[in-house]
């Protein structure tokens, strides 16, 4: 087998091997045990692998023989492996300065900003796809998109130019593989001018991979406890006792990327990558919750993954299967079909018994997580879903103490959190810039809402949002051609809204128009694209999703997908007076207290829980540390 030598740099050892696809197991050494090897040649043929090299020390010996008897490929290693201790020149020259940088040293401080980076992720498969083998992963955040990935590239703003490496956390699941958390690197680590050195995952393919034909893997990338990046591929399983090892990159070759997989048909997902964003410095929530969804399937199948990192306490990651015995839909409106029917001050029992099937539907390693955290840190830390999930209200759940010992409240009521779709490759701003304050209330002849007019009257004159024509042309021509005098920070409507499974979610406008969920799809919204902007839809209803030939829809949706910053909505009908004060509480909160949205939104729901099931309707897309920059254009 031909030798691959390693690419040169100035204080790296010869290193011989086999061909490119085992360079990781180098990576992850010099990760390890920085400017410690002299050399190294590796040949493999039949399974049998021999090693020889040299290396500083006893305990970097074990680990590089380690590394490479877990390769799948090596049924047995023949290893000579020596201690010798590395020769260094007794005279420093320039070229040492250049050996110091790369060996290892931490980064600097990120204290000034300066340059941008682009990253892009890229999963590699190395082993046989078939049931029962072990495999390896590896991941890496590379300077060029990967060949069999689509994603366009990201600008990373506000990295010092003297940086030297970044440490990005990787949490990775599959439903089709048994990982290997005792062996599992969970780090890129990302340096300049040189390759990254990748995260390491070894995994076993189980039964369940066989059932859907293939293997999903997903990953999310974390730095600063901030998700900032994920990605997805989708491999075929190898059927055929001849199918070929894709041992070198994990990738498909030509004939697996056009013939399906025998128990799928050619709808399956597509692989994509999504560039990682690298902002040092943002507030970060410090739970993350990440629901995805497994295939493609109308058999709805979640993962659920949890991230957290808390200072001086190091990280935790948890994964689990999540089973709504059916579709979220049906799971979700069985929840709370009949909140409306409840008296007024008569309720919470019934919310919190709602809230504790929600809690009970939940992974059990994700409440021992939660409860380890509310333990060491107490209540009121942040938390940020990202969701393939879109109808569950999560953010309701009653969390219980298996011990009984401690009492537990809702968790949008014990912590500030929000939720943001997987399916945007867009992310939530962390700050809704200065601006105007749109508001529009229409006046209806029937069906008077009195409290939503109250609402705009004292937007304007509490708040100085500037009040709109709440017509049905006045509306769309103000999404579709935004004032050029101003930016527009928050679009306020209040009024009524209506959802079925019949007729898209809609407003109503004055002279009964309705604005459709479809009419603000559309590609010629370009309020949000310019602006950012925050979206309170205070309206019966329009919170909520429905299903139309399997893609899921909804006013969330449709403005997220238009590049809206964040929106505020009801998930199922609210009550005129007590939605007002709701609106109210958290934009005073936002904009006058410089509160973050997650704990406006908070502080409003929890001071009006006892007035009806109103407050528990509100949920927030966008992110939970999201603030106002400079507040908004208030005259009084």
């Amino acid at each position: 087998m031909a030798h691959t030598p390693r690419d040169a740099r100035f204080g790296a050892p010869k290193i011989l091997l086999p061909t490119g696809s085992w360079s990781y197991i180098i990576d992850l050494y010099e990760a390890e045990y920085p400017s410690s090897m002299i050399f190294l040649d590796f040949e493999i043929a039949d399974g049998i692998g021999n090693l020889r090299a040299q290396v500083a020390s006893e305990t970097a010996k074990a680990y590089l023989i380690k590394l490479f008897k877990q390769h799948p490929s090596v049924k047995h290693l023949e290893a000579d492996v020596t201690v010798t201790a590395p020769f260094r020149s007794a005279q420093r020259d320039p070229f040492d300065i250049a050996f110091d940088s790369w060996d290892g040293q931490s980064a600097d401080p990120l204290l000034e900003s300066g340059v941008t980076l682009l990253r892009y992720p890229a999963i590699e498969m190395i082993g046989e796809r078939r049931v029962g083998e072990t495999i390896v992963i590896i991941v890496r955040l590379e300077n060029e998109p990967d060949q069999w990935t689509v994603g366009e590239p990201t600008t990373i703003e506000g990295v010092p130019e003297t940086w030297k490496q970044i440490d990005v956390d990787v949490v990775l699941h599959s439903a089709q593989l048994d990982i290997d958390a005792t062996t599992a690197r969970e780090t890129v680590i990302i340096r300049r001018d040189q390759d990254c050195t990748p995260a390491f995952f070894q995994a076993r393919i189980l039964p369940e991979a066989a059932k859907a034909g293939e293997i999903q893997i997903d990953v999310h990338f974390f730095y600063e406890s901030r998700r900032c990046g994920a990605a997805k591929r989708t491999m075929l399983l190898t059927f055929e006792q001849t199918g070929t090892s894709i041992e070198g990159s994990g990738k498909m070759n030509k004939a697996e990327q056009t013939q399906p997989s025998p128990h799928h048909e050619a709808t399956a997902p597509k692989n994509f990558t999504l560039p990682t964003q690298i902002q040092p410095g943002l507030e970060a929530s410090e739970l993350t919750i990440i629901i995805d969804r497994q295939g493609s399937g109308v058999n709805e199948q979640y993962r659920w993954s949890t991230y957290s990192r808390v200072a001086g306490e190091g990280k935790l990651t948890t994964v689990g299967p999540l089973d709504l015995h059916g579709s979220g839909r049906e799971f979700a409106w069985k929840l709370v079909e009949n909140f409306n029917n409840l008296p007024a001050g008569g309720h919470e029992r019934t919310v919190k018994g709602v809230g504790r099937k929600i809690w009970e539907a939940t992974p059990g390693n994700f409440q021992t997580h939660y409860l380890d955290l509310v333990a060491r840190r107490g209540t009121g830390f942040p938390i940020q879903i990202f969701s393939d999930e879109p109808y569950v209200p999560w953010e309701m759940m009653l969390p219980a103490d298996p011990t009984g010992s401690r009492d537990y409240d809702h968790l949008f009521i014990q912590h500030p959190i929000a939720r943001w779709p997987l399916s945007t490759s867009r992310r939530a701003p962390t700050e809704f810039k200065v601006g105007m304050l749109a508001s529009f209330v229409p006046t209806y002849t029937s069906r008077f809402l009195l409290a939503a007019k109250e609402e705009g009257t004292w937007l304007c004159e509490r708040l100085g949002a500037v009040a709109q024509s709440p017509s049905y042309d006045e509306f769309l021509n103000f999404l579709e051609k935004p004032p050029e005098a101003t930016s527009v920070q928050i679009v306020h409507f209040a009024g009524h809204g209506t959802i079925s499974d019949a007729e898209p979610a809609s407003i109503e406008m004055l002279d009964e128009k309705f604005v459709t969920v479809d009419e603000v799809r559309q590609p010629g919204i370009k309020l949000g694209h310019r602006d950012r902007s925050l979206f309170v839809l205070n309206a019966c209803e329009v919170g909520s999703t429905s299903i139309e030939l399997g893609l899921v829809i909804g006013w969330a949706d449709a403005l997220i997908g238009n590049a809206f910053g964040g929106v505020i909505a009801p998930l199922w009908q609210v009550k005129d007076e007590y939605a007002s004060a709701m609106i109210k509480t958290t934009l005073e909160r936002f904009l006058r207290q410089s509160e973050t949205i997650g704990e406006a939104l908070r502080v409003a729901r929890e001071e009006s829980r006892s007035s009806s099931t109103t407050p528990f309707s509100y949920v927030l897309y966008g992110d939970v540390m999201a603030r106002s920059n400079g507040g908004t254009a208030i005259k009084s």
